[in-house]
């Protein structure tokens, strides 16, 4: 009876410290701000209530890696404006493709805004780029000529309750005269690509984007102002660039107006519906959004994805938190470092684009994130005795 005593205590004991050990294991709970729109990287499957794509399984298992729990927080687009901005405490990691810039790196400095943040390594490359509309479809409310009585220099206010008012003349707001006139028939703005990849967003902007006129235009309709609309989702690189951008935009008479969307399915089905130029964003995402749109409506987006095959660089980065958990920047890091070295990342990858086949810049960023395991301090001095004649290249 007392050794069966005996073994029942120290079982109970075992149970115990096991218990404890797991708990020790988890470490503290974090809460993870997600989007429910980045599709393929991350987004909410409406049917279920799951999130899904490449980021989520990413982050999912980094975090779970890192010894720590997570609790979800879905945030929209301007909300994840104010983390970049400023941070908040409610949130530990934002798990979202978001670009490394040097401006987001400097806010994330002891002298920025939000010095509790910190990104992870680069986990991906994307491009940037727009897609447009097919020629022929949909370029009555997106780009036209404006009537002869509008001024030389309309403001976007101004062009955009213009294109309200033809749009719903009875619903409109208070319009100045000119805006009243029918327009003139519209007038097509095309693009040049270029096969140079440049640098940044801007760069590559100037380069492969430029305004082309039919040969055939009569004298009185050339003399007259046009106007184009570029849409963007708020938050984004791309975005930003263009707002900082919009005065320079506009050549040959034609005014560029952008206007952001909230998320890329409204953004979508504004060029998809008619009343956008350019819809600009990650080339994946902008693909999966005009997919997304031919499902929903049951109908295809007469879409030029063309321009889709030259972008801009942007390396995708995960923004991590001290505020609450100190070490959750170099947990995160950490683990991320160690899913590369054993081949999960590249897994997951494989899973979520099987019909994409990975490029030469994303393998070599693969490559370089598969750091070595190294050597414990236990065994470091054992090794570098025995093995001194034939050091690990």
């Amino acid at each position: 009876m007392k050794i069966a005593a005996f073994k029942s205590t120290l079982g109970l004991v075992t149970y115990l410290i096991g218990t404890l050990a797991a708990a020790q294991v988890q470490g503290e709970s974090i809460k993870m701000a997600v989007r429910s729109d980045a599709r393929p990287f991350i987004w909410k499957n409406e049917a279920s209530g799951m999130y899904l794509g490449f980021f989520w399984d990413i982050c999912t298992k980094a975090v779970q890696r890192a010894g720590h729990q997570f609790e979800l927080v879905e945030i929209n687009s301007e909300q994840r404006g104010t983390i970049l901005r400023s941070g908040t405490p409610e949130i530990d990691l934002l798990c979202d493709p978001t670009t490394i810039t040097l401006q987001r790196m400097q806010n994330f400095s002891a002298q920025g805004q939000a010095p509790d943040l910190d990104f992870s390594q680069i986990v991906f490359v994307a491009n940037s780029s727009f897609v447009r509309p097919e020629r022929g479809h949909n370029r009555l409310e997106n780009e036209a000529a404006l009537p002869q009585s509008a001024p030389d220099s309309p403001s976007c206010a101004d062009i955009f309750s213009w294109v309200e008012f033809k749009r719903n003349p009875d619903g409109a707001k208070q319009l100045h005269e000119w805006a009243r006139t029918e327009p003139a028939l519209p007038r097509t703005a095309t693009t040049t690509d270029g096969s140079e990849q440049a640098k940044g967003f801007w760069n590559w902007l100037q380069q492969n984007v430029s305004f082309t006129l039919p040969e055939a235009v009569e004298d009185e309709a050339a003399n007259q102002k046009r106007y184009q609309i570029w849409g963007y989702v708020e938050g984004t690189t791309i975005g930003d660039d263009l707002e900082m951008r919009q005065s320079v935009l506009s050549q040959n008479d034609t005014t560029v107006c952008t206007k952001g969307f909230k998320s890329h399915r409204e953004a979508a089905s504004e060029l998809c519906n008619g009343t956008l130029s350019r819809y600009y964003g990650d080339v994946d995402i902008v693909r999966a959004a005009l997919a997304e749109f031919s499902v929903r409506n049951e109908k295809d987006c007469p879409a030029d994805l063309s321009t889709l095959l030259t972008g801009a660089y942007e390396p995708y980065a995960f923004v991590v938190s001290s505020r609450n958990v100190s070490t959750l920047p170099e947990d995160l890091r950490l683990a991320l470092y160690g899913m590369f070295a054993d081949g999960t990342i590249d897994r997951i990858f494989a899973g979520h684009f099987q019909e994409t086949q990975i490029s030469e810049y994303l393998r070599t960023l693969f490559r370089i994130n598969s750091i070595r395991t190294g050597l414990t301090p236990d065994t470091a001095g054992e090794t570098r005795t025995t093995s001194s004649a034939q050091p690990t290249p």
